[in-house]
Parts: C-alpha cells; sequence; structure tokens
C-alpha cells in the first residue's frame, strides 16, 4: 500500500472528509488515530481486502455494504488510474478506519438509534472500545472475525439470520407468485388460481416441492394452507380467504425487509440475556421462559392496545404478589372505569373497590354512594380507586414485578376468554398471562412454593402475601415481527407500526416522529 503523507492525513481528520467523502463517525476516527500519533494503521493489502470483504458480507446480516464506503473503497483498490496517488492513499486509510469502526457499532448496538423511535428504550451501555479492537485485529491480522464476534450468538438470531439468507436466494431465482383477485379459495376448488396457489405455497416451503403442479384444492393444499395462516398468525381453517390471499401476495421484498428489521432489533439487546429469563414476544401475544437456551415454558398473553401500548424494554423480576390489590392508575379510572360507574350505579360494588380522596385528605376512604358521579368528568376525577384482592380482581390471583418506570408488570386475569382470539391487544399496557400460576411456580422452585400443589395451597388464604424469587429472573419485553421456531419462520403483523420506523433508519432516512407508548394495567 503506498505510503499516508503524514500533513494530509491531519488535514482531512480535522476536515472530517477525504477525497469528497465524509467521514459516517468523524470523532471516533480522529480519536484512533491520535491514539497511534496519526500514524497509518492499514499497511497491509490483506487487511484491507479482507474488511472489504467483511463490508460485502454485512449483507447477510440484513445491512447495506453502501452505508460503509463500499463504492468508494472499491474504486479506490487497487489505486485509481488518475489523481494524485497521495490523495487516493490518505482516503484509503481514513475511509477503511471509518468502514471498520462504523460496522463494529452496528454490529454491536445496532445501526439505528432506537430512542429515535421509541423514546422509552433503555439502551445498552456502551462500554466496547472499537478503537483498541481495530489495533488488536490489525495486529492479528483477524479482520472479518474480530468483527463478527460483536453479532448476537443467540440462536434466535443465527436462526433469523439464516431465513434471511435463505429468502434472499430466493429473490434472485425469481421470488413467488402472486394469485390474482377473486373470491376465496378452499378444498374442492380447481383451476388456475388454485395452481398458482400451489406454487405460491412450494415456494416458500409450506408445500412440498414434488406437490407443485396441479390444478385441485386437495387435502395436500389444505394442510399447506394452514401451515402458512399458523406461521403468519392467521385463522388455521385452511380456506384462502381474503385475508389469507393478502398474506399470500405481501412481496417478497416486503418479506426480506421485515427479516432485516428483526435482524436490528436483535443487535439492540443485551448478549446475554440470562440463563434463565422470561422473553414477551408482543407482536406474537406469548411468554416463553427459557433455560440454557431451550424453552421450558410458554403461553399466550393479552397485549396492550395500539393506543397504550405495552412498552419495549429488559429489567429482572424480583418479586410477586399473590391475591395483589390493584391501585388503578388515574388515567385508567377517569377514562376507563368513569363511564362504567355511570352507567352502571352497582358498578364499584360490584367488582370491589373502594374509593379514596385524593385531595390532601392522606387517602380516606370515602362512601362511593354519595358522590355524584354523572357530574364528574376525566378532567375533574379527583379520587383514586383500588381494588379488593378476589376472583374479580382485574390483576386475577397474582402479578410479578420487575423495576420500570412505566408501572407495567405481567399479572394474572380473570378475562380468560380473551386467550381464545388471535390478536391479543386488549390492555392498557400490563401483559396478562394465560398460564400466571405455572410461571409463578416455576419462578418460585425450589421453595415450598414452587409447584402447583404447593402453590393453590397458598392462595386458599386470601390474604394479600409479596414473596421475593429465590433467583431473580431477566424479562425481556421484545418487539419481534419475525422469528424463527423449531426451524419454521413466523410472520405478524406490526401492530404498533414500527417496523416502517425501523426499515426507515436502515435505508438511511430520518426517521420520524415517534409513536406514543404509555404504561398501566386495566382491563
Amino acid at each position: 500500500i503506498a505510503a499516508v503523507p503524514a500533513d494530509q492525513l491531519t488535514a482531512a481528520l480535522e476536515a472530517g472528509t477525504v477525497a469528497g467523502t465524509p467521514l459516517i463517525d468523524a470523532k471516533a476516527v480522529r480519536d484512533f488515530y491520535r491514539s497511534r500519533q496519526e500514524g497509518p494503521a492499514w499497511t497491509t493489502p490483506a487487511a484491507a481486502m479482507e474488511l472489504l470483504a467483511t463490508i460485502r458480507a454485512s449483507r447477510d446480516e440484513g445491512l447495506n455494504p453502501q452505508h460503509y464506503h463500499l463504492a468508494k473503497l472499491e474504486e479506490l483498490s487497487p489505486p485509481a488510474a488518475s489523481g494524485p496517488a497521495d490523495e487516493a492513499a490518505v482516503a484509503r486509510e481514513l475511509l477503511l478506519t471509518d468502514a471498520f469502526l462504523t460496522l463494529a457499532s452496528h454490529y454491536r448496538y445496532g445501526r439505528i438509534n432506537l430512542q429515535a423511535i421509541l423514546p422509552e428504550w433503555q439502551p445498552q451501555a456502551r462500554d466496547e472500545k472499537f478503537g483498541v479492537l481495530l489495533e488488536k485485529a490489525l495486529a492479528s491480522g483477524e479482520i472479518r472475525a474480530s468483527l463478527e464476534q460483536l453479532l448476537p450468538s443467540a440462536p434466535g438470531y443465527v436462526a433469523l439470520r439464516e431465513a434471511y439468507r435463505h429468502h434472499l436466494a430466493m429473490a434472485e431465482q425469481g421470488g413467488w407468485p402472486t394469485i390474482p383477485a377473486g373470491s376465496k379459495l378452499q378444498q374442492g376448488d380447481h383451476g388456475p388460481r388454485v395452481a398458482l396457489l400451489r406454487q405460491r405455497l412450494a415456494r416458500s416451503g409450506d408445500l412440498a416441492s414434488e406437490a407443485a403442479n396441479g390444478d385441485r384444492f386437495d387435502p395436500t393444499l389444505l394442510a399447506a394452507v394452514q401451515r402458512f395462516q399458523s406461521r403468519h398468525g392467521l385463522r388455521s381453517n385452511g380456506v384462502a380467504e381474503a385475508a389469507t390471499l393478502k398474506a399470500l401476495n405481501l412481496p417478497l421484498g416486503r418479506r426480506i425487509q421485515h427479516l432485516a428489521t428483526n435482524l436490528e432489533r436483535w443487535r439492540w439487546l443485551p448478549r446475554d440475556l440470562g440463563r434463565r429469563h422470561i422473553a414477551v414476544n408482543i407482536p406474537a401475544f406469548t411468554l416463553t421462559v427459557v433455560e440454557n437456551e431451550q424453552p421450558v415454558l410458554t403461553m399466550k398473553v393479552v397485549a396492550g392496545r395500539p393506543d397504550r401500548q405495552t412498552p419495549i424494554f429488559s429489567s429482572i423480576v424480583t418479586h410477586l404478589v399473590l391475591n395483589p390489590t390493584w391501585e388503578v392508575p388515574r388515567e385508567i379510572a377517569s377514562k376507563d372505569l368513569l363511564p362504567k360507574i355511570k352507567k352502571n350505579p352497582n358498578y364499584l360494588k360490584q367488582f370491589g373497590f373502594r374509593v379514596l380522596s385524593t385531595n390532601g385528605n392522606g387517602g380516606q376512604e370515602l362512601d362511593a354512594g354519595r358522590l355524584d358521579w354523572q357530574k364528574i368528568t376525566p378532567a375533574t376525577f379527583r379520587y383514586h380507586l383500588s381494588q379488593n384482592p378476589g376472583k374479580d380482581n382485574f390483576l386475577g390471583r397474582v402479578k410479578f414485578i420487575f423495576p420500570n418506570p412505566y408501572s407495567v408488570y405481567l399479572h394474572d386475569t380473570p378475562s380468560k376468554k380473551l386467550f381464545l382470539k388471535e390478536s391479543r391487544s386488549f390492555s392498557s399496557g400490563c401483559v396478562r398471562l394465560e398460564k400466571p400460576l405455572d410461571l409463578a411456580a416455576l419462578l418460585l422452585r425450589p421453595t415450598p412454593l414452587g409447584s402447583r400443589e404447593g402453590l393453590d395451597n397458598a392462595l386458599t388464604n386470601k390474604a394479600t402475601r409479596t414473596l421475593r424469587l429465590p433467583v431473580p429472573t431477566p424479562v425481556h419485553l421484545l418487539y419481534l415481527t419475525t422469528w424463527v421456531e423449531d426451524g419454521t419462520v413466523h410472520f405478524r403483523p406490526d401492530l404498533y407500526g414500527h417496523d416502517r420506523l425501523i426499515e426507515e433508519g436502515l435505508a438511511g432516512r430520518a426517521v420520524r416522529k415517534p409513536l406514543p407508548c404509555l404504561g398501566g394495567c386495566g382491563e
């Protein structure tokens, strides 16, 4: 590699641009060269070529190689036939360093600033020293390995990356066919649209390739449609009706974008999720307890409505409460419960609510029957509602406590019928659990309450009881619209509209105004 003139290197560092190309992270580049007295780093062609290969391979991680100076570096390697050699040497030097440091940051923490989309997100502590990493990579000659060890190693990321690469290959082979508009398709039908349906499902692996030909809707095709519906969160009735046809006809390019978006989400997460941890996937409406990278308990959940979104963050479950009291957040009391109180004068008594003053009287209990509820509005609501423990308590028989600024927790619910629905965004932000006692028993092992029998016996006592977990357990409230489970790729609708914002960030565009994210609990 040609010598790098020190004066030109210094001038380019001060300008933050070289050969007409701005540095992505000029400060990081300047800090790196100051640590080495502005001496050149890329002194061997092999290191530069390996970095170029690594940048090209970033495509397989759902990133755009062109965001790391790829075109300019390819133009400069080998040196350009025209133009001052000194300028080309400086440009190669600084752009290689800028590309390495930027790609390292994106592999470790994600390409986009999630807080621009979700202000409540608690980002990882940025404790990586990428300049030191670059020095070690240059000394060892292991450029690619040094960068790729920053990527998530969790099975969920690895499997999703394989699915992404598979879909890229599928696109290169022509993608999948579109089924023309028309009536629903079901068992017994035949014709050209059924033939295209068979081809479409064969391309996505829902139908065996040897069954791709033909134009009849037979039991084999019925099973394939059900498989497709199941992994897209649709009602698995085997009928290709409007919703199923819409999902089938979504362009392959959009599915590839969905996969890339969720690879980015994985890069935001802590690398150590916990030997045992709880993962709640909001778009999937599921909770999974993972031990040693294996699921040991799964259940359905109810998550927040789009106007009262369940926030996305990580914390640690430290306690659980048996027979909890529900201290109703003011927003829920004034906006959700007040109309029910006005409609039904016995509502508060029927569901075991107490009315407490919040006007400086120290939470004095009031006689609800003496209040003129018809004259009270959400703006003039000056009371605190507290629901007693019992079978009608909206938190059910147990709630799980983990520190967070959103007043959000996991809890039981008396509204079991909601778990029968495919889409379950009904709460005011908290997460309702299908099998809360199974989770409680698991988290309380090896104490006497660490079994359903022991827990059921404890619940016969109606008193509220707070229990500290023997082992505090990390909990991650996630938002994955695409994931892989048992080798099958699943897709779900973008419940809160986050995918589009992340796609804009991955494409290098400024993200738009963040969507609201409100916490709280309630029916």
